[in-house]
Formats: structure tokens, C-alpha cells, sequence
């Protein structure tokens, strides 16, 4: 994906055990810095936290890794995988669904969605939105 930048994230040590389970981060763990010790306070105000990874026992609270580097490994894993169908970039021609959707009350909770690509090829499958967001909207 070629938007991805220099910019970097923060990754939760939960995130690394995710991305150690499907074998991206020795990939990735040579360009991750890992994050030891957190500050957090508000300046002007009282309180403060401060949290160290040797109180929890780990080797780090999570990582700094560049866009970029996660971007490549996640991409490169995609390309891989023989259960999913990686195409990027791809340009639809039209998005439909075959069958009426499957409701909850008011809410859609899935449906049966096809779509034709510019290059003549049909993808279909099931639409299910993130039903958490649903159920707790922002």
C-alpha cells in the first residue's frame, strides 16, 4: 500500500502477542522500540501516572514501530495467505447485494454483497458491519 509513511504508531504489548501469533513480528521486532517507562500528566493541574513495565513484568508496556514497516510485514502476510484473496489496489465498478439483508429491529446485521471490479472480476461475500460501533455509537 503506498500510503503508508514515516509517521509512527504505538503498538499495546497485547498487539505484539497478536502480531507474534501470525508470525509478523520477528519480522518487524528489529525496527520496533519498545517503550519501558510512560509519564502521563497534565500540566497546570495535580496528578500525575507513571507506569513502568518492571511493575508488570514484561519487557515492555508496547512498541514504536513506523507506518511503513507494519504496513509492509501486515501486506506481505496478506499476499501469502492461501484463505484470502489480496488485491490491491483494486477499483469497483459496482457494489450490490444479491439478497435482502438480515436485520436485528432496526439494525442490518449482514448481508449476502457482490462486487464487479474494473478488471471483469466478481468478489462475493458476507457484509457484516462492526457490530460493537452498532451498538455504541461515537
Amino acid at each position: 500500500q503506498p500510503s503508508f509513511d514515516e509517521r509512527t504508531i504505538a503498538l499495546t504489548f497485547s498487539s505484539r502477542r497478536v502480531l507474534d501469533g501470525i508470525g509478523i513480528w520477528p519480522q518487524i521486532a528489529a525496527q520496533a522500540g519498545p517503550i519501558h517507562r510512560i509519564h502521563i500528566s497534565n500540566r497546570g493541574h495535580g496528578g500525575i501516572a507513571r507506569l513502568d513495565r518492571r511493575l508488570i513484568g514484561t519487557e515492555a508496556l508496547g512498541y514504536v514501530i513506523p507506518s511503513r514497516v507494519l504496513g509492509k510485514a501486515l501486506t506481505t502476510r496478506l499476499r501469502e495467505s492461501g484463505r484470502i484473496d489480496y488485491r490491491c489496489p483494486a477499483n469497483a465498478q459496482r457494489l450490490g447485494t444479491d439478497q435482502s439483508p438480515i436485520k436485528t429491529g432496526d439494525t442490518t446485521v449482514a448481508a449476502v454483497g457482490d462486487m464487479d471490479t474494473v478488471d471483469g472480476a466478481r468478489l462475493c461475500g458476507d457484509l457484516r458491519p462492526d457490530t460493537d460501533a452498532i451498538e455504541h455509537p461515537t
